[in-house]
């Protein structure tokens, strides 16, 4: 997923390598904009190895908006912590303390 996150990214950068080899030549007629910033956005998030999970949190994020507006319930954790359980006393002495001195 990496490689394709990063494929994604360095494709970005030849792009607006493209863009700006245009800009110069026709004396900096390039306007920045909206989808000139995401596309550098795009390009840094892609090189550095994050696309793949900024993509997997950014559907995360709008599935949990949507099911809130919508008004249902919040999904069952994955991993649910596991249920406490008194601790028995052990058979043996208990260890001595760090703090402090000892009698």
């Amino acid at each position: 997923m990496n490689f394709l996150g990063s494929f994604v990214g360095w494709g970005a950068v030849w792009f607006l390598n493209q863009k700006l080899v245009r800009a110069f030549q026709d004396s900096w007629s390039a306007s920045v904009g909206l989808p000139l910033i995401l596309l550098v956005l795009l390009a840094f998030i892609g090189i550095t190895g994050y696309l793949p999970m900024t993509i997997v949190n950014l559907i995360l994020s709008v599935g949990a908006l949507v099911g809130k507006i919508a008004g249902l319930p919040d999904p069952p954790a994955k991993n649910p912590p596991a249920p406490s359980r008194p601790r028995e006393p052990s058979a043996g002495p208990s260890p001595p303390s760090a703090i402090g001195p000892t009698a």
